[in-house]
């Protein structure tokens, strides 16, 4: 009798907890999935269109229109008047829908004061509209990117480290929106260029150089650094494990400055192993490697796989930005835009405003204290005075950057350069990925065009 018992109150818990457990999925679905879910262009219930409402338009930070309805035969269509220059950014509506158009799928369906909107429309025939979105974006600023990234393979990222507002961000290969549902089945099966995939916020890449800084920050952390020296013979052999720098080059009697500036790879693999793998691991997760953060566009985590038991093979790759490591050029975006921003992370954001609702700049976290932050805005602006950036120099402006060459499985080299300037007081972040390029030598000028540009423009 007394086992039975024991049964019996064995299931009434069991039943218990698989009740709770519904409870708590219908609470998160509820409170946490459900304007996901809603909002998601798969959803049947999105198709439902009132056909007195247009979809809600979007401009850019100057009141320019991106993307709007137009009522046709009696009937709707979304038109992007720029084509494909802002294509992954905004992206399109129907067929599962991207970008900003897929994510703020519900709020441009939903109109801002209905009731009197609909009031108007049965008093004028006004049309009902969604509520708008205002991004960050400039209009002008992202054409002069996209021309400048060409038909060349990869991602340029823009932003303001002060605030986190991006103010360009284009991918090639691309598309033209307006064309998406014609050109549908070939640019889905296309998978030698991905033209749907934002590599700004979707393509993981080995780092190269740009991972230097990463390096040095973890450097400061476990080591002393002052009188931190090497001399380098153009390459380096620890235990079986080699590492060339760039070409081969000689540097002689190098610092930690004169190393950064050069890119020297002998010095930077020497540094890791003395650092070790779990400083590096311990740097590299802070600054968000191996994390999601918060960003409106689908991105990929950039990874970062040393551990204690690693080789020292594996750290001396790691060290100078090869290896497992693979970083988003939004991700190298915002450590640059920290640097700047005298260690301080933002929130990176492309919505100003939604409807008659403001965004507001939102600090992440602090990834260095502020003299760190100008310890590395020295050594970064040696790389463009005196290192592997002087092609970026414009006369009275001082920049601040880190090249990068990667090598890749796949091809010839990425090419990295990121930087921001005024160095003094910054203004603008520039991140340029080029892939298989052969080096950071093509991404240059093209940094150095948009600084200019920009800075000219304030």
């Amino acid at each position: 009798m007394e086992e039975l018992r024991k049964n019996i109150r064995r299931v009434f818990w069991l039943y218990v907890l698989l009740f709770a457990l519904v409870v708590g999925f219908l609470c998160k679905f509820v409170f946490f999935d459900s304007k996901d879910v809603i909002s998601n262009s798969y959803n049947a219930r999105t198709k439902m269109a009132d056909l007195n409402m247009a979809r809600g338009t979007i401009y850019d930070k100057n009141g320019l229109v991106l993307a709007e309805s137009v009522l046709e035969d009696g009937s709707y269509y979304r038109t992007y008047p720029y084509g494909s220059v802002f294509s992954h950014v905004i992206g399109y509506a129907g067929l599962g829908g991207s970008g900003l158009e897929s994510k703020y799928n519900l709020e441009l369906q939903d109109p801002e004061w209905e009731i009197w909107q609909r009031i108007v429309n049965l008093a004028t025939g006004d049309l009902i509209r969604g509520k708008e979105l205002v991004t960050t974006l400039d209009t002008d600023l992202q054409q002069l990117v996209k021309d400048q990234l060409g038909k060349q393979r990869g991602a340029i990222v823009v932003m303001e480290p002060s605030t986190g507002k991006i103010l360009a961000m284009v991918s090639y290969p691309d598309f033209d929106p307006n064309y998406i549902a014609d050109n549908w089945d070939s640019l889905r099966q296309d998978e030698e260029n991905s033209p749907l995939i934002n590599r700004a916020t979707q393509g993981a890449y080995p780092p190269g150089s740009v991972f230097k800084t990463v390096t040095v920050l973890a450097g400061l952390s476990g080591l002393s650094m002052d009188n931190y020296e090497y001399d380098c013979a153009g390459r380096i052999i620890v235990g079986g494990n080699q590492i060339r720098c760039f070409d081969e080059t000689v540097h002689g009697h190098v610092n930690l400055k004169s190393a950064f500036s050069v890119s020297c790879n002998s010095f930077f693999s020497q540094l890791g192993l003395d650092i070790g793998a779990e400083q590096l691991r311990l740097t590299a997760d802070s600054l968000l490697f191996n994390y999601s953060y918060p960003f409106v566009l689908d991105h990929s985590t950039s990874s970062f796989r040393l551990e204690a038991a690693s080789s020292m093979g594996e750290i001396m790759e790691t060290s100078i930005g090869q290896g497992k490591t693979l970083v988003t050029p939004l991700h190298m975006t915002m450590i640059t835009a920290s640097v700047a921003n005298g260690g301080i992370l933002m929130q990176p954001y492309l919505v100003d405003k939604v409807g008659g609702q403001k965004n507001m700049p939102v600090q992440m976290q602090r990834l260095m204290d502020s003299e760190t932050s100008a310890y590395l805005t020295e050594l970064m602006t040696s790389v463009v005075t005196s290192g592997t950036a002087l092609n970026v120099n414009i006369s009275g402006i001082s920049i601040a950057g880190k090249t990068g060459t990667a090598e890749n499985s796949s091809g010839d080299d990425h090419g990295w350069f990121t930087a921001f300037a005024p160095a003094e007081n910054p203004e603008i972040c520039v991140t340029v990925l080029l892939e298989n390029c052969g080096g950071s030598r093509k991404a240059l000028p093209i940094a150095r065009e948009i600084i200019k540009y920009y800075l000219q423009q304030q």
